[in-house]
């Protein structure tokens, strides 16, 4: 027999005490090191601890924490049960620079016009609102890590855009503590100054999320959203018979009530369901149950609930909520009560599907002036590998949500900001013309980033599409449904014409059926030697009414 004559290593506490002068605290990491626990010990109390794979020797990468904050002060740097050889601990380092970063934003597979976090995880996005002509954009962030390490590193990542594709990142704004971690919710601007917190020329910005240890709480920024405090009166909804998350606030002002779509549990004879609970308050400071959907058969987890005109009109307008993954249903509502459009219970029945593909915990910005009078979401898209990168997982590009009226009832569309129109470069026109299988009357395009835009009569076609970077993105006409990736959505053809509308980054593809009745955005994996985009017809001829390629630029700057 064979013993081992390995030492294992001696584990010991650590500390190392500095004086913030720097802008960045850098950390080596190693993909797949164990996890070490390290705390910032600030002036003696405040502890901020996270999990971060130090590298015991050379790293893949750095990551950082911003102390900006910090400036001044006294802090002691403390690691549990860690080596006491172990190279990465010795390593740490104050910095003005991200250590590492000089390609940042421009990293072989980095997405150049959708948006990801300079270091570590993203999932859900957090917190949308409008303020003084800056789009907000707050997310569920890991900033030491490619994974999300629930229990321990969930943080609010925040980033600003003043036109929803140029995008800054700024230091994070909600951190961990000893109430728990920072889980999804929503921001709003306390223009009236109800919870009494102004203090300056700014109006108050308002977090209300899920802190996981006490419930539904707020936290507050007097400073236009760079710096944030607890709310001394949290939690302000706990939890009853599961998990309460993601309150979604809105001002509704028939009943003069702020009203919040909140996931929760609730007890439905013998079994407890997961559901939507709706609350409202008066004053931003007690919250009361008003009602609930369900159970309602579907993922209820990140609920946005908005009003919409049907077909533009302003005098005919429907309550939509929408969930997690997408499903959707149209109805009316009360201030209390959210029902179908027959003005009954919510059921399963109830919900459509215009969206599937990698798309989850969608959200939408709230205090969006009226002269823009958009609503505009957007979500995580999840499931796309970044493996062997400093950064994980991507949002999807912003989109306009309206509602229309077609035969088989009220449906919702998606379809992308007009500022996308900012990254246009090289543009390709190509005219009006029948198309063979085999045929393919696209010029020689070549590249990364692409907006298209085509629409075709199906004549004896039983599929029309592009081959984007080998990637097929068709119609299928035989089966009537857009398909890319293995995931497919049902699309009638009206008057047999179809329309596509596909956006394309480095790491991903979004595709539009019909002006956006249906929704297919997909993670992929491109090869380097295929750089080309291809039109694609099969079974029979097509006719091409019409189509452009716009080629992009990046939005990160150089």
């Amino acid at each position: 027999m064979q013993i081992s004559t390995q030492i294992a290593p001696v584990l010991t506490n650590a500390t190392r005490e500095f004086t913030a002068e720097k802008r960045y605290l850098n950390f080596p990491v190693k993909a797949g090191a164990p996890k070490r626990q390290i705390s910032l010990v600030v002036d003696g109390n405040s502890e901020l601890p996270f999990d971060v794979e130090l590298a015991p020797g050379e790293p893949d990468w750095w990551v950082f924490r911003d102390i900006t904050a910090l400036h001044g002060k006294n802090v002691v740097l403390r690691a549990d049960a860690i080596p006491e050889d172990n190279a990465g601990w010795k390593a740490i380092e104050q910095a003005d620079e991200i250590k590492g970063s000089e390609n940042l934003y421009h990293e072989k597979l980095r997405p150049q016009f959708h948006f990801t976090s300079r270091r570590g995880w993203l999932n859900d996005p957090n917190g949308l609102v409008c303020y003084k002509g800056q789009w907000h954009l707050f997310y569920q962030h890991n900033p030491v890590a490619s994974y999300p390490s629930c229990g321990v590193n969930m943080h609010w990542g925040h980033a600003t855009s003043p036109d929803l594709v140029h995008w800054e990142e700024h230091p994070v704004a909600l951190y961990p503590d000893k109430n728990g971690v920072c889980y999804t919710g929503a921001c709003f601007v306390d223009r009236n100054n109800q919870l009494g917190l102004k203090d300056g020329p700014e109006d108050v910005i308002v977090a209300f999320y899920l802190r996981t240890g006490i419930g539904i709480s707020y936290a507050y920024s007097s400073d236009g959203g760079r710096v944030w405090k607890d709310y001394p009166d949290n939690p302000l909804v706990k939890p009853r018979f599961g998990r309460v998350d993601s309150p979604k606030p809105i001002w509704y002002e028939p009943t003069q009530h702020w009203i919040a779509p909140v996931y929760d549990f609730e007890k439905f004879g013998a079994e407890t369901a997961e559901t939507v609970i709706i609350y409202s308050s008066t004053d931003l400071k007690s919250w009361q149950r008003e009602s609930n959907i369900g159970p309602v058969g579907i993922n209820a987890e990140c609920p946005d609930m908005f009003e919409l005109p049907v077909d533009g009109n302003p005098w005919n307008r429907k309550w939509v909520m929408v969930c997690g993954d997408g499903q959707y249903f149209v109805g009316n509502f009360d201030g209390k009560t959210l029902t179908n459009l027959a003005g009954e219970s919510v059921t399963t029945n109830d919900y459509v599907r215009g969206v599937a593909g990698d798309y989850y915990a969608t959200m939408t910005w709230s205090d969006v002036p009226s002269e823009d009078g958009r609503r505009i979401q957007i979500t995580w898209m999840r499931g796309n590998d970044f493996h062997g990168t400093p950064f994980d997982q991507q949002m999807t590009f912003p989109v306009v949500l309206s509602l229309h009226t077609k035969e088989d009832g009220i449906r919702m569309f998606w379809y992308p900001v007009k500022e996308i129109e900012t990254l246009y470069a090289k543009n390709h026109v190509i005219s009006a013309q029948s198309v063979a299988p085999g045929q393919d009357p696209m010029p020689n395009v070549t590249g990364e980033l692409f907006d298209i835009s085509a629409e075709f009569e199906l004549g004896s076609a039983l599929e029309v599409g592009f081959l984007v970077r080998g990637v097929p993105v068709v119609y299928d006409a035989k089966r009537q449904t857009l398909v890319c990736r293995g995931v497919e959505l049902p699309l009638k053809a009206p008057d047999g014409k179809v329309r596509l509308r596909i956006l394309v980054d480095r790491a991903s593809i979004e595709a539009f059926g019909n002006d956006g009745r249906v929704y297919l955005p997909v993670g992929a994996r491109f090869p380097d030697e295929d750089q080309a985009i291809r039109m694609t017809v099969k079974g029979g001829d097509a006719k091409l009414i019409s189509a452009e390629v716009h080629e992009l630029k990046s939005a990160w700057p150089k």
